[in-house]
């Protein structure tokens, strides 16, 4: 399982270069970010584009600008987080059947949702997107396993009986539910998912934490900062004792990221 790596833009080349497979977000306009994924989907590297609905930027304009700009392998079609699973899947398929001969060359992600604790209605829509030969890819959003379900291991329950039902699509987790190391542990055993993205062990380094070293093991040592994508690297955070660099490389370490490429070898390994 791929393990797309979410860095501010001053740690790009540092952390998001150790691994071949990245999910970009549409939303952030920096053209230091877009130069850096374009020189890595040169190198080969296997791009994914991300809506920006999660952070309540979905711009259908913006997203079209971005697949012109980068080219990537996967888009993530337009979905609506905690809505009612038809308006959702509406978006979903409008924005696919006016794009889908434009970008042929592209792989197309649908992201079942549907609203709080409504599981049948998140089933019929995942069911639907598996019997449209047009997805490639399956998103497992978090919510599905902490507003829909509050169950932290559902995204491992559904995308084994994904598997089941088909061998055709490909699974992306998108994100990491609380930063859930078991969570992350289960999803890369089932076999079933392709890749996963995460901003949970660099950004939570940049800002001092550690994602294993907590209090009884409880996800109580994070407060949800939003990451902020033009921070600036600096080695120690505001009265932390440890340099950010090694606490960022143990939460990739943590998270299965092999952290021993050297930089200037990274875009051949």
């Amino acid at each position: 399982m791929d393990f797309c790596i979410l860095s501010p833009i001053a740690g790009l080349e540092r952390y998001s270069t150790l691994s071949k497979t990245h999910l970009l977000l549409s939303q952030i306009r920096d053209p230091r970010y877009w130069e850096f994924y374009n020189k890595q989907r040169e190198k080969g590297d296997h791009i994914i584009l991300d809506n920006g609905a999660y952070e309540g930027e979905l711009d259908r304009v913006r997203l079209i600008e971005c697949i012109k700009l980068i080219k990537p392998h996967v888009v993530a079609l337009p979905d609506r987080l905690g809505e009612d699973w038809k308006a959702s899947h509406h978006s979903s398929i409008n924005f696919l059947e006016s794009y889908y001969y434009e970008f042929d060359n592209i792989e197309w992600m649908y992201i079942p949702q549907a609203s709080p604790g409504d599981v049948v209605g998140f089933v019929e829509s995942l069911f639907r997107a598996l019997e449209d030969p047009r997805i490639a890819y399956i998103g497992l959003p978090r919510v599905l396993s902490y507003s829909i379900t509050s169950d932290l291991l559902m995204r491992v329950r559904v995308a084994e009986q994904i598997r089941k039902r088909s061998s055709r699509v490909k699974i992306h987790a998108l994100g990491m539910v609380k930063g859930s190391l078991e969570e992350l542990r289960q999803l890369r055993s089932s076999g079933c998912v392709t890749s996963i993205d995460s901003n949970a062990p660099v950004w939570r380094g940049w800002c001092g934490y550690s994602m294993i070293r907590v209090e009884n093991f409880k996800f109580i040592n994070w407060p949800e900062y939003p990451v902020n994508y033009e921070a600036e690297f600096v080695e120690k955070p505001l009265g932390g004792r440890e340099p950010i660099h090694e606490l960022i490389l143990e939460n990739l370490e943590a998270c299965g990221v092999n952290t021993n490429i050297p930089i200037r070898s990274r875009s051949s390994a």
